[in-house]
């Protein structure tokens, strides 16, 4: 074919593009259901710009932010640690790793980094709340092995009674089948009143005679030594036996109590598998599996929830599950299901109000520790044939950066650390992929990597303290 007549084709569908274009309506029209459309000129002759960039390389330059420099080992210490000052507080001021904290205050999360330097005397914990994006154990694992690793501790923190979708870190049975209740998500029904421990299910017993067994194995090598078993409404009797090695350790029992009640069992050299057996009619809120000392981060997802829940639970049982931990963060990882709700700016203000109300529920009962949102990642829907960021998504996180700010809670965008806009497509098509092909949850290696930028960026924030001190020892 002559080069003319290939020139003359493309000019004449060129110019049906524009017809077209022109004569149709720029939003389509309905057929039957269905929404057809037209690309304008301009879509096809200037197509849309493609992140060549690899997710990799783009949080290496996140990360190269956090490492502090120091060009001259000649100016005075003051003048370094004025210099390392200025740095801190330009990283938490432009870089897109930062945390939001309330009125600017970059020493928000002093009180936990107090408790954290006491962890290798007593222990701290941390709860970890989620959707779907952090099931698994994903993101909640990372923190709590570098948390461990610096601060000390072996603890998984508390995992509920029966584990319906399994974890990376303890694996669990139960010999029988109960009924189990969540407050939030998808993944069962709502308890009629509404008792929930702090990871937001409860499973009953609902025979005497029958005797339950709940089995524990780590499954990353960590040994447990303080386990506790979370019971309520306890019917006229209930008893517990811990169980190593196929050997009783101790049996404990409980009367008949309407409160909440703790039976504790200790393992001087530690376990890495136990079980214990159960009877009597009770509610199970929760086993905590954590070390005498250190650090403990407990994963509490909920599948298809939107983090509104907290509202709905009986406070009185979530302040007294609380009161027995030494807590010191509270992490809201949650947005992401709310988006097929929203069809508009007024959705997105109803649901950051309620998610305000989670906030501020959590802060009173539990007001001694710190409370950090995690804004939904980037998620990829079609528009006109391509897959894109959200339309709606951008406007939810600014709301719920907003709203956690105004009520006294610090945020970290994720979306933004990723790399903003269409980044979930770079992080599907990463080698290795960081990203499922649903483009919208992490895979293993992505939950890692980004949990491994939380880190960094949190730490950035416990040095912060330090270097501030000495600053100030240096000017006296």
């Amino acid at each position: 074919m002559k080069i003319s007549k290939i020139l003359w084709f493309f000019v004449m569908v060129t110019l049906m593009l524009a017809l077209l274009s022109a004569v149709f309506p720029r939003d389509g029209f309905d057929v039957f259901g269905h929404t057809f459309r037209f690309p304008s000129v301009e879509q096809v002759l200037t197509p849309r710009s493609v992140k060549l960039e690899s997710a990799e390389s783009a949080l290496l330059k996140t990360e190269s932010a956090l490492e502090v420099k120091i060009d001259s080992a000649a100016v005075s210490d003051s003048l370094r640690h004025l210099d390392t000052l200025r740095f801190y507080e330009d990283f938490f001021t432009l870089n897109e790793s930062r945390i939001y904290c309330p009125d600017e205050n970059f020493e928000f999360f002093n009180t936990f980094f107090d408790k954290l330097d006491s962890a290798r005397t007593k222990p701290v914990h941390i709860f970890h709340y989620g959707d779907s994006q952090i099931e698994g154990d994903r993101i909640s694992r990372y923190l709590r092995s570098s948390f461990q690793a610096r601060f000390g501790g072996s603890g998984y923190g508390v995992v509920p009674a029966v584990q319906l979708i399994p974890t990376a870190s303890v694996a669990q049975t139960c010999s029988d089948s109960l009924p189990f209740f969540f407050a939030g998500g998808m993944m069962g029904r709502r308890s009629e009143n509404r008792r929930y421990g702090v990871v937001a299910q409860t499973v009953r017993l609902d025979n005497d005679a029958d005797t339950v067994r709940f089995s524990f194995t780590s499954r990353t090598g960590n040994k447990f030594r303080d386990v506790a078993l979370f019971v309520g409404d306890v019917d006229s009797a209930m008893s517990a036996t811990a169980y190593v090695d196929g050997l009783a350790v101790s049996s404990k029992s409980l009367a008949q109590s309407s409160g909440l009640q703790v039976i504790k069992w200790h393992f001087d050299k530690g376990t890495r598998s136990f079980s214990i057996d159960a009877s009597g009619r009770s509610e199970l809120y929760g086993v905590s599996l954590c070390g005498c000392t250190g650090v403990s981060v407990t994963n509490i997802p909920l599948r298809g929830s939107d983090g509104t829940f907290f509202t709905t639970m009986d406070a009185g049982t979530l302040r007294s599950m609380f009161r027995h931990f030494d807590t010191g963060l509270i992490i809201l990882e949650f947005g992401g299901n709310a988006l097929p709700m929203l069809s508009d700016t007024s959705d997105i203000s109803k649901y950051s109000r309620a998610f305000g109300r989670q906030i501020n529920m959590m802060r009173n009962i539990c007001p001694d520790a710190a409370v950090m949102v995690i804004g939904p990642a980037d998620m990829s829907v079609k528009v006109d044939g391509e897959l894109q960021t959200h339309p709606l998504l951008e406007p939810l996180i600014a709301a719920m950066k907003t709203v956690s700010l105004q009520c006294g809670a610090a945020f970290w965008n994720m979306y933004e650390v990723m790399g903003g806009r269409n980044s979930m497509p770079v992080w599907v098509n990463n080698k290795p992929a960081w990203a499922a092909p649903d483009y919208i949850h992490f895979t293993s290696k992505g939950a890692d990597r980004i949990s491994r930028v939380l880190w960094e960026t949190l730490m950035m924030y416990y040095d912060y303290r330090s270097v501030k001190k000495h600053s100030f020892e240096a000017d006296e």
